[in-house]
């Protein structure tokens, strides 16, 4: 859906159907081994050299979001939702 999007070029991550650690309440029951899966995500998703991240999952956006802030890293994580209504309303995606 979103490859069909004019002016984005999709970047698949190294393992990329890695969790991200905050499924359910996984993060909850085995708070080290969630870290360190949200670690390993924000870093291969940094790896990417990434505009912006799409996440359609709110718990993994969050767990992401956290990782990012901690390598202080300031890429905007979106629902992928968000880069289609942009897209439908013909706006920019303003990137900071």
């Amino acid at each position: 859906m979103l490859s069909k999007i004019p002016g984005i070029r999709l970047r698949e991550p190294r393992d990329a159907a890695l969790c991200c650690g905050s499924a359910g309440v996984y993060s909850l029951l085995q708070p080290e081994t969630a870290a360190e899966l949200g670690r390993q995500k924000a870093a291969n998703l940094l790896n990417t050299n990434p505009d912006v991240i799409a996440s359609p999952n709110p718990g993994c956006a969050l767990q992401i979001s956290q990782y990012l802030r901690d390598q202080g890293k300031r890429v905007p994580l979106m629902h992928p939702i968000e880069l289609l209504d942009y897209a439908i309303r013909g706006e920019t995606l303003e990137l900071v």
